[in-house]
């Protein structure tokens, strides 16, 4: 195990030395064909040859991962009580420097950077990182022990047997811990490792029994409760092995490549599953399945960790958030959501692609006279413009594509969000923190100090914010926001029923859009459906579907994961608020009215935007029933 464990670091070596251009490339080519016919490794060829230097290696990886590096580091053994040795060599880490808070490892390649997580939560201590000449990590995992200065040929904590004195002085044989551990984390499971605890006040459970009959039947000291957390915790670091490391790097890589929106991990009473969402839905993936059910507790553990998550605290919802680049090179944030249940913890990791943020209008999916009205309303030097739907809906997207269009070097846009998803270059971004006080509405106000163009506030929550908003709009400023309504003209209501003048939501609001996400036909497997079904009657009948019109519907294929659709595109309402609809407004006039009104200067509702998408072929009419609110 040992020696393969070295030849898997050298082929390690060997990518790394012609990834940083260590060797001339033709070198490289020539060398790697001679290893090959003689059943060597090109890391050994290339040193052989004094093909490339030890210093320049340690130089670029350092300079790459921005960790400090050092040709003649001196190993040692810290005076750790059942210190997991044997772990650091499986990892091919090794002690060269301590402190009283901090303990140094050599490392000679990148993978080794993941391990100092996990083992700073083993040792107790922080863990920093040197890249070492290779020969140092070799020769410590090949012969199971670490040399030092002092001329320790042998580690007390790994050697195979250790000779202690009795009340007879007769020396007895005593197992090592370590060579006897059930694990591979070079240390037994009901070892003690000191971890930071809160030490919270468990909760009394209380039979639901009549009053008389009602009493504590479990309470324990804190002191206790801490220990069962240790030990449960030091268990999951425990299983976190080599294995779920790299499944995990995986999966996440797997899920941006497929362009997942979300990863869902989750637990059930009879298994549990990881699930993509991919083009709105989500699709259970089994290549994972035997895994996870046998790793769950591990997997969520090792996920905390990249998210600098609290891993001893199970009991209460954390979030977090992870930047990563995939396989393909494409970089991305993680927001981690980890909620607590019944059964364990379940995981949803939202996928945040900066691709996302280079929207333009014209791809966001209106019709020619919808964008025309949008991008009219947007233009304007002043007034409120909202974006509608329920969550999942593209809201953001949209905004984004507004954005990306106003964002020029002479105009000031300020921005509140929660979360701040994506950071977005020449804008000035600020994330809400309602803990501390720093409210959509507190930001607002602090806007209007800062000599702004164009405010963006994330969402509309209250009549505070909505207040300040509409009165931004009337002073001078853009203001683009969304709110959580069905249609676009539910939006006018929405801010009077807050509290809002109709007479102050007339003159400020400049145009309100609706809109939703709707999953497309896959266009390898799309057929033409039959026409004589009565629901498909009474939908030809509701929107005067053109006889000759085919409707289609995806079968099912590999392309489409067998789900019928492929990607999604967005429908939409655009309501300008027009002299007349202002009036209406002002007057209290019900929402059907104002529509009646809208329709005379061209409105489409999202039922009449989407109907052509069903008539060409686009939509299927199942789609269309599923998420598109019908007119009354």
């Amino acid at each position: 195990m040992a020696k393969d464990q070295v030849q898997f670091i050298k082929e390690e070596l060997g990518e790394l030395i012609k990834e940083l251009d260590l060797v001339d490339k033709k070198v490289y080519d020539t060398q790697l064909k001679n290893a090959k016919n003689q059943n060597k490794l090109i890391y050994d060829v290339l040193v052989n040859k004094n093909a490339f230097k030890i210093e320049d290696l340690l130089s670029q990886l350092a300079k790459k991962y921005t960790v400090k590096s050092e040709l003649n580091p001196e190993p040692m053994l810290p005076e750790i009580k059942k210190f997991p040795l044997k772990y650091c060599l499986q990892n091919a880490i090794i002690p060269i420097g301590e402190s009283e808070t901090e303990i140094e490892f050599g490392i000679c390649i990148p993978n080794s950077l993941n391990v100092l997580k996990n083992l700073s939560i083993m040792i107790g201590k922080k863990t920093s990182a040197k890249f070492i000449p290779p020969d140092y990590i070799f020769e410590a995992i090949l012969q199971k022990h670490i040399h030092t200065k002092v001329n320790v040929t042998k580690s007390d904590l790994i050697e195979d047997e250790k000779i202690e004195t009795t009340d007879n002085d007769q020396p007895k044989k005593i197992e090592l811990e370590l060579e006897e551990a059930e694990d591979n984390l070079g240390y037994k499971k009901d070892e003690e490792i000191e971890l930071k605890v809160p030490e919270t006040e468990p909760p009394i459970i209380e039979l639901n029994l009549p009053d008389e009959e009602n009493k504590v039947i479990e309470k324990k000291e804190p002191n206790e409760v801490k220990k069962e957390i240790e030990k449960e915790t030091e268990q999951i670091v425990a299983d976190i092995t080599g294995d779920v490391v790299s499944v995990v790097d995986k999966m996440l890589s797997e899920a941006v490549i497929d362009g997942t929106s979300d990863v869902h991990i989750e637990k059930f009473k009879d298994f549990a599953q990881i699930r993509f969402r991919n083009g709105g839905t989500l699709l259970a993936q089994s290549q994972y399945k035997s895994f996870i059910e046998k790793n769950y507790n591990a997997v969520i553990a090792r996920i905390k960790i990249l998210a600098n998550l609290d891993i001893a605290e199970r009991r209460l919802p954390q979030d977090g958030k992870i930047s990563y680049i995939a396989n393909d090179d494409t970089e991305v944030d993680f927001r981690i959501s980890i909620l607590p249940t019944s059964l364990g913890e379940r995981v949803v990791i939202r996928i945040l692609n900066s691709s996302s943020l280079a929207v333009t209008i014209s791809a966001i999916g209106f019709t020619k006279n919808q964008e025309k009205e949008f991008i009219s309303a947007v233009s304007a030097p002043q007034g409120m413009v909202l974006v509608t739907g329920p969550t999942g809906s593209g809201k953001s997207t949209t905004l984004y594509g507004a954005m990306n269009f106003l964002n020029q070097p002479d105009v000031n846009i300020l921005t509140a969000e929660d979360p701040v998803e994506y950071t977005m270059a020449g804008i000035s971004q600020v994330q809400i923190k309602e803990d501390i006080g720093l409210t959509f509405a507190s930001a607002l106000r602090s806007f209007l100090r800062q000599d702004p163009e164009i405010i963006l506030v994330g969402e509309i929550r209250d009549a505070e914010t909505a207040d300040i908003a509409s009165k931004a709009a009337l002073t001078g400023h853009l203001v683009l926001s969304t709110l959580h309504t069905n249609s676009a003209v539910g939006a006018i209501s929405r801010l009077v029923n807050m509290g809002l003048p109709a007479y102050l939501v007339s003159s400020a609001l400049a145009a309100v859009i609706a809109q939703r996400l709707v999953r497309v036909n896959c266009e390898s497997c799309k057929i033409e459906i039959k026409k004589d079904t009565a629901e498909v009657k009474d939908f030809i009948k509701s929107y005067n579907i053109s006889a000759t019109a085919k409707l289609m519907k995806g079968k099912g294929c590999k392309v489409c994961n067998q789900t019928g659709y492929k990607g999604r595109m967005g429908v939409h309402e655009v309501l300008t608020i027009s002299p007349e609809i202002e009036v209406a407004i002002t007057e209290n006039k019900s929402d059907q009215e104002i529509i009646e009104i809208a329709k005379k200067n061209s409105f489409m509702s999202l039922a009449e935007s989407a109907v052509r998408f069903v008539e060409d072929g686009t939509l299927s009419v199942e789609e269309y029933l599923r998420v598109i609110p019908q007119d009354d």
